[in-house]
This record gives structure tokens, C-alpha cells and sequence, in this order.
């Protein structure tokens, strides 16, 4: 069955997409987890960092330690390096966006392929860990970091469901939607 990827995703689609490329091994640990948002992920991260920041910064005030100037040192760096990497997810946000075009997916008895233009991307159903559904994406993990995994937006839900049910494969799909209202 062939899929006509025509629209381009919500901006909360590549978020998503942008969180699952930047943490894979995280998400191939733990499919059944729901998918985080970049900004969401990263910012957590940036107000605990912070608030931590400000403890130490109280402390080395009042203590003139070196122990707690080292502490605070070592956070300020770490605050430094969340801030890099939400600028480093917004990047990669911006360029899936950019990136992204019309495709097809094909889903059939040897696997799922991904085509835009004269690039494939296929998996067969032995390399597919699993088919996480997610809040604003799919994506059809594989079960080995270096390949590729292929996305869409949640809006072909129902078809790819239906060509991967056709396909006798219906046991790989992860649907983390529930858990992720």
C-alpha cells in the first residue's frame, strides 16, 4: 500500500521528530515511552540547572568556599552546555521543517519505505524494533542506531495503521497516544 505524504507537519510534529533524533538510543531503550517535545525536554532541564545554579550561588556566597565556587563552576558550565543543547534542538527543528517535502511511504509484505524523490529509506521487518505512535508523530524505529528511521505526521495515522495491519505486522505498533494525554 502506497501513502502520499503531501502536507508538511505541524510545527509540534518536527519538535517531536527533532526529540526522537536527538535522543535515539533513549527512545530505542523505551519505545513505549511517550516522545518528549526538544523545547519541553530541554527546559526542564534548564530551570532544575538553575535553580540548582542559585543554591550553589547562595552557598559560595555566604561560605567563600572552594568547594562550593568548584560546584558552582561545574553548574554554570552545565547550564551552559542545556542551553546548547535547546539551541542544537531548535536547529534541528528548523532543518527537518526545511528539509521536509512531499514523499510517499509504502508499506507491503518486505517492510516500510520511505521515498522522496530518488532517496529510499527502507526497513525491512526484521530491522523495525517497533511502530511508536506518538502525540504528534509516528515513527518506525529501527532496531539498529546507524540505520534510519522513518516518520509522518499523525494526521496518516489511519492508513499507515491499516497497511500495517494488511501487511500482518500489526503487533509492532506501540500507541503511546493514550499514555501521552
Amino acid at each position: 500500500m502506497r501513502i502520499e505524504i503531501s502536507n508538511k507537519g505541524p510545527r509540534s510534529y518536527y519538535n517531536e521528530i527533532a526529540y526522537i533524533k536527538l535522543n535515539y538510543s533513549k527512545v530505542l531503550n523505551s519505545p513505549e515511552k511517550p516522545a518528549k517535545t526538544v523545547t519541553s525536554y530541554v527546559m526542564t532541564r534548564v530551570i532544575g540547572f538553575l535553580a540548582v545554579l542559585g543554591v550553589a550561588g547562595y552557598l559560595y556566597q555566604n561560605t567563600k568556599d572552594v568547594i562550593y565556587g568548584a560546584i558552582f563552576i561545574a553548574l554554570v558550565v552545565a547550564v551552559a552546555a542545556v542551553i546548547l543543547s535547546l539551541v542544537s534542538g531548535i536547529k534541528k527543528m528548523n532543518s527537518l521543517m526545511a528539509e521536509d517535502g512531499p514523499r510517499a511511504i509504502e508499506v507491503d509484505e518486505k517492510g516500510i519505505r520511505s521515498i522522496e524523490g530518488e532517496k529510499i529509506n527502507e526497513l525491512s521487518w526484521d530491522d523495525i524494533l517497533c511502530i511508536a505512535i506518538n502525540k504528534h508523530s509516528i515513527a518506525v524505529l529501527p532496531k539498529e542506531v546507524p540505520m534510519y528511521g522513518i516518520y509522518c505526521s499523525l494526521e496518516y495515522k489511519d492508513q499507515l495503521v491499516s497497511a500495517i495491519r494488511q501487511s500482518g505486522h500489526f503487533y509492532m505498533i506501540e500507541d503511546n497516544v493514550t499514555v501521552n494525554k
